[in-house]
């Protein structure tokens, strides 16, 4: 479910026809500002950061993408039928959110030992 969400903010035609086609005139401009960007990079399945990167910015969207999204209006082609799926999906959007807090263990933790010379000597021995 995630990969259709990806290649619908990923690719800049898509996110074009998102706005175009989601968003009624006078659109909401934070929205629109929200839906027509993407700071999530791209998915590399090998890659954790990569998964952390995509889902932070994924959560981001997720209210407007709920609010807005019409697969009917889309059209079926590209990934409209995978994030119907993800949108009707509330375990995916969940395990999404526990996925970006362990992320954010994690990261937290390395800063901490990364911060201070003696912690990081201290995980080494």
């Amino acid at each position: 479910m995630l990969k259709p969400l990806v290649t619908l903010f990923h690719l800049k035609t898509y996110r074009d026809k998102l706005v175009s086609t989601c968003l009624p005139e006078p659109a909401d401009k934070e929205q629109k500002k929200l839906l027509s960007t993407w700071d999530g990079g791209q998915l590399r399945e090998w890659r954790w950061s990569s998964l952390t990167e995509v889902l932070r910015a994924l959560l981001k969207r997720e209210d407007a993408l709920k609010q807005r999204w019409q697969s009917n209006r889309f059209g079926k082609h590209g990934p409209a039928e995978g994030v119907d799926q993800a949108l009707a999906c509330d375990m995916f959007w969940a395990y999404a959110r526990f996925l970006a807090l362990v992320s954010g263990m994690i990261d937290a933790q390395s800063e901490w030992c990364e911060g201070c010379s003696c912690y990081l000597f201290l995980w080494l021995f």
